[in-house]
């Protein structure tokens, strides 16, 4: 681990007297992907899941990566489908901003018509809760999942 990082999070991974724990590979996780480290961010999701597989931070992180990384070689549509499903189940099906992921990760596996139905669901309900912040933004990704194109974050 780099050592700015592990002061910013608290975390001795590595020390024998400190166990690892879930949450500390999630916070080291969330400063990696903040840093643009992807690979080591995916790495260290996977790791969080392994501590605790109903982390549904780490599963919605890590799927969303999968799903839109700007480094075509680290997406995975697939598993990043496999991973937002499961994290949609954890939820209930209540949050948006899980079904957008879960809408990114359609478009990333090429599964467009699901892509458009999962974001026109995660619209409605982010203007329900009255989100319009969120609203836009997926109303921004569903126009170009109809036109059969996935999403991904900028470099």
């Amino acid at each position: 681990m780099e050592p700015g990082l592990v002061a910013r999070i608290g975390f001795a991974g590595g020390h024998s007297h400190c166990l690892p724990s879930a949450q500390a590979h999630f916070r080291y996780a969330r400063a990696l992907e903040k840093e643009k480290k992807f690979s080591a961010a995916i790495a260290e999701y996977q790791r969080t899941l392994g501590l605790d597989p109903g982390h549904s931070g780490a599963r919605l992180n890590l799927a969303w990566i999968l799903a839109t990384c700007p480094d075509a070689s680290l997406r995975n549509g697939p598993k990043a489908v496999e991973a937002a499903q499961r994290a949609v189940q954890l939820s209930a099906g209540s949050s948006p901003q899980i079904l957008d992921t879960l809408a990114a990760a359609y478009a990333g596996a090429g599964r467009f018509p699901e892509a458009v139905g999962t974001a026109r669901q995660a619209m409605e309900l982010s203007v329900a809760q009255n989100n319009k912040a969120l609203a836009d933004v997926i109303q921004n990704q569903l126009k170009l999942f109809e036109s059969r194109s996935p999403y991904h974050e900028k470099p």
